[in-house]
């Protein structure tokens, strides 16, 4: 059976993101911290999908979030897809894993974010990543020894980053015994048949903080985008359902690390501006 102290993205300590203290291996084999709580209430159901079903819950009394649980609990065999018998859904790739890595990946750009803002240090990427290896290297400036060194761009190529995108912030994730959570939902009025779960054993999890439906804004949308791209993901369409606030990502399953095994297409992300940003564009101009 799965074991969470297994996984190599999941810290099972409680750690911070403020102390600004990352290296390129960690860049390379980010992890995401844990959630603790004591206990927790499940409020509603809000949606469901080929990844998992996303709730509002409450922990400890505290304030509303979003609680995004995952149909699987491990990686797949090469080649093996990832389904969902009985709504017939099939994903290439392990949400949970990836969406552990990006939150892991996303904590600490915004930990080395406000420490180049407190000391003046600038972050240095290429303008217009296209390759593979452009985004690694953007993604890696991130960390201690990438802020440091620009050797591996031509001075011409540079940019100093900037963005005022606001990302979704992941509290951290968490592990359920299917019984008592099955037991905590069981009230819950899914407007679906959940049917039976895939994968026997641990339910994992991920908390997001709330964002609550609002107008999307093209230029709030257009920010969030740019950022995912020039920072090193990868996304393979705009999906209006998963965008919340006036102009937010909430799922984290939509965009790809430049890493191997989770999904990542060179010709993908070289297409990123008219694939993402183009779709975002045409959809909010035809509401």
């Amino acid at each position: 059976m799965v074991m969470s102290s297994d996984l190599p993205f999941l810290s099972t300590d409680n750690q911070t993101y403020d102390k600004h203290s990352f290296s390129r291996d960690n860049f390379k084999a980010p992890k995401l911290s844990r959630f603790s709580f004591n206990e927790y209430h499940i409020l509603k159901c809000i949606s469901w999908g080929a990844d998992g079903v996303v709730y509002s819950a409450s922990f400890d009394g505290q304030k509303q979030v979003a609680l995004k649980i995952f149909h699987h609990n491990h990686r797949r065999e090469e080649g093996q897809p990832y389904t969902i018998d009985s709504k017939g859904l099939v994903t290439e790739y392990w949400a949970f894993e990836r969406e552990c890595i990006n939150a892991g990946l996303l904590k600490m750009i915004a930990a080395s974010i406000e420490h180049s803002k407190s000391s003046g240090e600038p972050i240095y990427l290429k303008k217009d990543p296209t390759t593979r290896e452009d985004a690694v290297n953007n993604l890696e400036a991130f960390s201690d020894e990438g802020r440091l060194l620009k050797e591996d761009f031509q001075e011409g190529d540079l940019m100093a980053f900037k963005s005022n995108a606001k990302i979704t912030d992941c509290l951290g994730w968490v592990e359920f015994d299917p019984t008592s959570f099955e037991n905590a939902t069981a009230w819950v009025d899914h407007g679906i048949r959940l049917g039976q779960r895939p994968d026997p054993g641990p339910i994992f999890g991920i908390v997001y903080e709330w964002v609550s439906t609002e107008k999307l804004e093209k230029e709030i949308a257009r920010s969030q985008l740019e950022f995912f791209h020039i920072t090193g993901f990868s996304m393979r369409w705009f999906y209006p359902q998963n965008w919340l606030g006036n102009g937010i990502l909430v799922d984290f399953s939509d965009i790809i690390p430049p890493f191997e095994g989770l999904g990542w297409d060179d010709a993908e992300y070289r297409l990123y501006r008219k694939s993402c940003i183009g779709e975002m564009e045409e959809y909010l101009d035809s509401q």
